[in-house]
């Protein structure tokens, strides 16, 4: 027996690096978690132990539950790094026996401990829901401050409280008890959110993918029986003589639709301790993840610099036509002149942004396929490429087409019906009122013909000259997760995540795709990055944290500006290392609209190419490593670490965006390693040196090594 892995008469215990896991032997439940490297346990009850539960939706009784709990004890036996347990058959609550036979593998596995379940089906029921693994609860940490519930979502980080305080997620209305799932733009479940940390900023749990997602799951904490001050949304301090005990219970939740004579293997989940902030949570994801992600795809040269975009929109739904393809000239004249080489073009297709979808007809009255072909060309004549923006997700629900053509590709619901999401509304009091916004619905990658319809889309792109396309809302296809509808060829319940990529191969592999065309997406999620070369996000969030950029450092990753005097936001490019995109008037106005944020992006532009062996071409750290505080009271300052390619050495990016726009703040950098450093402003050329970095209101500076300052 290996030194990871021990049985009791009552208890199997799996041992990780960091984590020990106890099982209980008389029905697999988990009835213990704890760090090795902190002492720091999750959970020491027997009585608050879970193991797995399953739905199996019976005629007129759909809420049917198999709870591991209720079944015979199952059969133990040894595996390579761990145990196995196997249950026959099951009895569910209101079906009793099943010929379904669970088998759950529990391997250590480095500093992670994985959970995989097979189910094999052989009875006439389907198996819709699986909860599996689930931590019957999260006990305080050792330091005793609050415990958060933190998962990716559009690229940052979303964080919960979840002890002292637990935050309800959905309607109470549907629900039993205050419950959270993770929730934001695009994808809820893995691959989109991979996995969640119960943390409390110096230690924390990874629950997440511990295999890649080719089924579909995603993550969810309950708290048991619910609020004991529901005004306060504060856990009980203790039990409160209701019919369970006090828990916050945290797992992975499953929607495998294992239908009758099938069988299937679900996601591996794992747990593993670590001990650190978000970025150690990170770590463990990305040591995982690296066995089943392939390579990032890699730009074109001229799509891998820190060159500074244009979003533009030409149309909107309501016909808000403002330019037409004989005006581009003209904007990439003044592109050029401003120090901008690329132009995001929106509603150049046929009825504008998210109308017609998925048709990308250049529109006629702007100037039709030979008016948007000749442009390009002048535009390149200035030096300034296009990129235009495309989107594959949706058929627009008005049209005669998705009526007569498109709606058999449609993702297909459980009842037979499409999903449909509400659409986007534009501009005029009855598209903000919703009264007259274009319904979409959401369109399954799963089905060869609707492939066939992108790739002839995207003929039309390629046609145009353009230098790139960004495929607009290429995460998600809310609000569907899986298509019910086989006509299309694939399975019933089939995860429509899976597709996304298989979509982008078949544009590669498109006759006459020219050298150097651009594939970018909107937030993508890190598997897309096998297929896209840049990603496009929003970042206009105080609390915004660079999740993909410490996970993919050499990434090109874009935001948006959308202010006139914009400095927080070019400065959060410089310590994020992310390509602006002006976008005045919300996209829809030029750059002569915005001088002052223009003026100094290019003051950062240039900084950061100058100093671009740790600003552009080094290795972002974000904050590890480094510390960066106020010298007056010790408050953190928002600071980014990056390390030469060249030499490992370090060099720091400082930001004030202190909200006042008043506060002048004297901030003291370290970075561990005994060397000196000068420092200048972003918008003064004049280096300083001395102990404190000293930042004007909505100001950034640049810390690098002394004797690299001539």
């Amino acid at each position: 027996m290996s030194d990871d892995r021990v049985i009791w008469d009552r208890e199997v215990v799996v041992a990780s690096d960091g984590l020990r896991v106890i099982l209980r032997r008389s029905d697999g439940a988990i009835v213990g978690v704890s760090s090795t490297q902190t002492g720091w346990t999750l959970i020491d009850d027997e009585a608050l132990g879970l193991g797995f539960s399953l739905m199996l939706p019976l005629p007129g009784r759909r809420t049917n539950l198999v709870l591991s709990s209720e079944q015979e004890s199952p059969v133990w036996s040894d595996i390579d790094g761990g145990v196995r347990a196997t249950w026959p058959v099951i009895r569910s609550q209101h079906g009793g026996l099943h010929d379904i036979s669970v088998e759950v593998e529990v391997r250590a596995v480095g500093e992670a401990v994985t959970f995989d379940m097979r189910i094999a089906n052989r009875d006439q029921v389907t198996v819709e829901e699986v909860r599996f693994p689930w931590v019957g609860h999260v006990a305080p940490t050792g330091a005793g401050g609050p415990i958060w519930n933190t998962a990716p979502v559009y690229g940052s980080l979303n964080r919960r409280s979840v002890w002292p305080t637990f935050e309800n997620v959905p309607g109470y209305f549907g629900l039993s008890r205050p419950t959270q799932v993770t929730e934001g733009p695009g994808n809820l479940t893995a691959p989109g959110t991979p996995f969640i940390l119960v943390e409390d900023g110096n230690e924390g749990l990874y629950i997440g993918l511990g295999g890649a997602p080719d089924a579909t799951v995603g993550w969810m904490a309950e708290l048991h029986p619910g609020w004991g001050d529901s005004l306060l949304q504060a856990v009980p301090a203790s039990d409160l003589g209701a019919p369970e005990p006090t828990a916050v219970q945290v797992g992975a939740a499953h929607l495998p639709y294992v239908t009758p004579g099938d069988q299937r293997w679900l996601t591996t989940v794992a747990l593993a301790a670590y001990v650190g902030d978000w970025h150690r949570g990170v770590d463990v994801y990305r040591s995982l993840s690296g066995t089943w992600q392939g390579p990032r795809a890699r730009p074109a040269a001229w799509a891998a610099e820190p060159t500074a975009w244009l979003q533009l929109q030409m149309n909107a739904p309501d016909d808000d036509l403002r330019l037409t393809f004989a005006d581009l000239p003209e904007v990439a004249r003044r592109c050029a002149a401003n120090g901008v080489g690329v132009i995001q073009l929106v509603g150049w297709n046929d009825g504008g942004q998210d109308r017609n979808n998925p048709s990308h007809d250049p529109d006629q009255r702007l100037g039709g396929p030979d008016g948007l072909r000749e442009a390009i060309a002048a535009c390149h004549a200035h030096g300034v490429k296009v990129v235009l923006f495309t989107k594959y997700t949706w058929s627009d629900r008005s049209t005669e087409r998705y009526r007569s053509e498109l709606r058999r590709l449609a993702i297909g619901d459980p009842y037979g019906d499409p999903y449909v999401y509400g659409g986007y509304r534009y501009q005029t009091v009855a598209q903000l009122w919703d009264v007259n916004t274009r319904r979409l619905v959401p369109m399954c990658f799963a089905a060869e013909d609707y492939l066939d319809v992108c790739v002839d889309e995207t003929r039309k792109v390629i046609d145009s000259g353009a230098d790139g396309m960004l495929f607009d809302e290429c995460l998600h296809h809310m609000p569907a997760i899986l298509c019910f509808d086989e006509s299309h060829g694939h399975r019933r319940a089939e995860p429509v995540y899976r597709h996304d990529n298989e979509l982008v191969r078949r544009f590669r592999a498109m006759e006459g795709l020219p050298d150097g065309f651009l594939f970018a997406g909107e937030a993508c999620y890190d598997e897309q990055f096998e297929q896209y070369e840049c990603s496009y996000f929003r970042t206009d969030d105080r609390d915004h944290t660079p999740f993909t950029r410490y996970l993919f450092p050499d990434v090109q990753l874009m935001t948006a500006l959308t202010g006139f005097d914009d400095r927080n936001m070019v400065d959060q490019c410089l310590l994020y290392r992310y390509v602006i995109s002006y976008e005045p008037y919300f996209f829809k106005g030029s750059l002569d609209d915005t001088p002052m944020t223009v003026a100094y992006g290019n003051r950062m532009d240039a900084l950061r190419l100058e100093w671009r062996e740790w600003f552009w071409d080094g290795t972002f750290r974000d904050t590890v490593g480094v510390t960066a505080v106020d010298a007056k009271d010790g408050t953190p300052v928002r600071c980014s670490r990056f390390e030469s390619a060249v030499d490992r050495s370090s060099a720091v990016a400082v930001m004030n965006d202190h909200p006042s726009n008043e506060v002048v703040v004297n901030i003291t950098v370290t970075d561990g390693e005994d060397a000196s450093y000068r420092w200048r402003l972003v918008d003064d050329e004049r280096w300083s040196d001395g102990a404190a970095v000293v930042l004007p209101p909505r100001s950034a500076a640049i810390v690098v090594p002394a004797h690299r300052v001539h």
